[in-house]
């Protein structure tokens, strides 16, 4: 089965930190091109859907994933350094609107990341063994919960698909600048039409893991028992049916570690990372603008720090420590 990450938080903070943005470059840009800040919002997630059906080559699936997590792993800095240094030099004014908008989400995407991450892997599981769903369980109840807790809305009045929504412009200069990206910061080659292909499949995909009537929900998680791969798919899924056994929120307040280091240690809710982020990402807004507006070489390493979207922290700290709420 595909890793498929969510994307309705990702989705609603980029909306959050957008509605507090005062007028300026990038904010016009984001206003002129929004579904590009949306799908930017979706930082390096973007590669994990390239072949994302299962009747399609997971193989290639696979290693085109493998690159997003690189992206999501090493080279912070150097990503950003480069990509708004390549976007600033930019003659056509058109293409580099459009990836101001696309670039300054991006950063919205490492801003939740590196805060929340660490919380929900350490709460979530390891990816592999018996708990090698749950991460993917977890992050699909917080968008459940993100939507009727926190939103207070009806989640069928919420389309997943526009946090993706770019049209056919948007999508081929996109995929041109970020396969500019992979090549020049991580050495990765790929052709630009993958990446578009994975932006299309992103969208598609998502009319199967939206299901806010819980209709579709039951029925996999069915064949799943049937086939003894429970929460295979369904963790992918974000439902109605909310899951009130287990704080996923962390409303109680338990003390949760970083999962690259045990002593590291927290009691913040999602509710509190999630606003934390909301900071963090109009400070990245406010950097890029600045780097946008002055002549001087752009340099995010101070801001960045080198964090990785995983963890939260500098490469070299791998994760270690887990403690999963569906062990408990």
């Amino acid at each position: 089965m595909a890793v498929i990450p969510n994307v309705i938080t990702h989705g609603l903070m980029a909306l959050d930190v957008y509605n507090e943005l005062d007028v300026s470059t990038v904010q016009k840009a984001i206003k002129k091109h929004p579904r590009a800040y949306l799908l930017g919002s979706n930082g390096p997630d973007i590669l994990f859907y390239y072949k994302v059906f299962p009747w399609q080559d997971q193989e290639l699936n696979k290693i085109v994933a493998d690159y997003g997590g690189i992206v999501h792993r090493t080279h912070v800095n150097d990503f950003y350094n480069q990509a708004v240094s390549f976007i600033k030099e930019m003659k056509d004014e058109r293409r580099k609107t459009i990836l101001i908008a696309f670039i300054a989400g991006h950063f919205q995407h490492w801003s939740l990341d590196t805060l929340a991450h660490p919380f929900v892997f350490y709460r979530g599981g390891e990816i592999a063994g018996s708990t090698r769903y749950w991460h993917f369980r977890y992050e699909s109840m917080l968008d459940s919960l993100m939507v009727t807790y926190v939103k207070r809305r009806d989640m069928a009045s919420l389309k997943p698909k526009r946090f993706v929504d770019v049209n056919e412009e948007e999508r081929r200069v996109i995929a041109s600048f970020y396969q500019t990206m992979l090549v020049q910061v991580f050495g990765i080659y790929l052709e630009p039409l993958v990446i578009e292909e994975a932006i299309s499949s992103f969208k598609k995909i998502l009319n199967y893991l939206y299901d806010p009537h819980n209709i579709m929900t039951p029925v996999i998680q069915k064949l799943e028992r049937k086939m003894a791969y429970p929460w295979a798919f369904s963790s992918h899924i974000v439902n109605s049916n909310i899951d009130a056994r287990y704080d996923v929120l962390n409303l109680k307040r338990e003390t949760w570690s970083n999962p690259t280091n045990i002593d590291d240690t927290s009691n913040e809710t999602f509710m509190e990372l999630y606003e934390s982020s909301i900071v963090l990402g109009n400070e990245c807004i406010g950097a890029l603008n600045d780097a946008l507006e002055h002549n001087e070489p752009v340099n995010f390493d101070a801001l960045l720090g080198d964090r990785r979207y995983d963890t939260g922290r500098p490469p070299g700290r791998e994760m270690k420590y887990y403690d999963s709420i569906y062990q408990k």
